[in-house]
């Protein structure tokens, strides 16, 4: 009698299982308008007033790491509903981590088609639905340029990815790499190299805009070390603002807070994040190069509410009034992630976009 309910327990867990990665098939499946026009998308930043179009944003993550194998975190960007909700919210542009180099396939030296088509779905459904969408290499911290392979592998990579979307439309944006280490890549390196793979993209895409990073993470009170190919009008630098740390980390074990404890958000913590967005706006001034700020947010779980939003607004509020598109780290996830369990966190929306918060 046991073997027997045994039996029929695994057989309800294999249907439940079959039934499972049925449905989500068909999600993944969700048929499209792949033949709207998209000839007359402008570009994200208007190349002769160096004035972007886009506001506001939000980071879509799961592909940046091996978890892509597992589907780990994969599986909402390849449905429809998540780009129109995003998109329905009020954003204008997604940033889509990807580690490129789990897509590249050495022995044929080319990317991995099977691979790269969902990527392209993903394209293709920020396209339907009227996002930007930021092609953002992603997870390769250590990178050193000084080393060949480091330096031609990422030449490579990004020459195939600029073929493979040469005749995307203005929607799409490269970004060419995520806060890398001032350890591996100094500040004089990291320039040639970045302006090596700009010269690259060029070749296949020579208008489209792309993003360079600023050094040690996109620190901004670095960006006086950022030197891009001046006679180009279509490049920007990505800045990211995780400022004071012991405030947008608190609670985080991984970040080497205490798990669970709280800070409050002091007149010394608001002087920093202020002195490091003003970096921003004195870099812009003086050289008349475009910032994006591509990456923010905090704990939004154990932080105080005031605090939070105090925090969040300031941001955006200095972002709107010095033309500085934004995007949030993240979409979805229990760390720092604005929309969960099927409904966005309405305060933190209202936050960003600077409207009344409804308590």
């Amino acid at each position: 009698m046991k073997r027997k309910l045994t039996f029929i327990a695994l057989g309800i867990v294999f249907i439940a299982i079959i039934a499972t990665v049925v449905i989500i098939s068909n999600a993944h499946n969700e048929k499209i308008d792949t033949n709207i026009d998209l000839s007359n998308v402008p570009s994200a930043l208007n190349p002769d007033t160096k004035e972007f179009i886009i506001k506001a944003g939000v980071n879509t993550p799961g592909l940046e790491n091996d978890g892509w194998f597992f589907n780990y975190g994969m599986n909402y960007l390849r449905k429809k509903s998540t780009f129109l909700n995003i998109k329905e919210k009020g954003f204008d542009h997604v940033r889509v981590p990807i580690d490129l180099r789990l897509f590249y396939d050495e022995k044929n030296n080319s990317l991995n088609e099977k691979l790269m088509k969902k990527y392209d779905r993903i394209i293709d459904l920020a396209e339907w639905a009227g996002l930007y969408v930021i092609v953002d290499f992603h997870g390769w911290y250590d990178i050193s340029p000084a080393k060949s392979e480091d330096h031609d592998l990422f030449l490579k990579l990004w020459r195939l990815v600029a073929e493979r979307y040469s005749n995307r439309s203005n929607y799409v944006i490269f970004e060419l790499m995520n806060e890398p280490s001032l350890k591996t890549a100094p500040s004089f390196s990291l320039n040639i190299l970045q302006r090596e793979a700009v010269e690259a993209i060029r070749e296949t895409n020579p208008t489209r805009l792309i993003l360079c990073a600023a050094p040690d993470g996109n620190q901004p009170w670095l960006l006086n070390e950022v030197s891009i190919i001046e006679e180009d009008k279509n490049l920007a630098v990505a800045v990211h603002i995780y400022h004071p740390g012991d405030f947008t980390h608190q609670g985080y074990w991984w970040a080497g807070r205490e798990p669970n404890k709280q800070a409050k958000l002091t007149e010394e913590m608001l002087a920093e994040l202020q002195w490091n967005l003003n970096e921003t706006k004195k870099f812009m001034e003086k050289t008349g190069i475009p910032v994006i700020i591509n990456e923010f947010g905090m704990n939004l779980e154990i932080s105080d509410k005031q605090d939070r939003y105090t925090y969040l607004g300031t941001i955006t509020e200095f972002c709107n009034k010095n033309n500085i598109p934004w995007t949030i780290w993240r979409y979805n996830w229990k760390e720092m992630g604005v929309y969960g369990k099927g409904k966005w966190k309405e305060d933190i929306v209202d936050v960003l976009f600077l409207r009344d918060v409804k308590d």
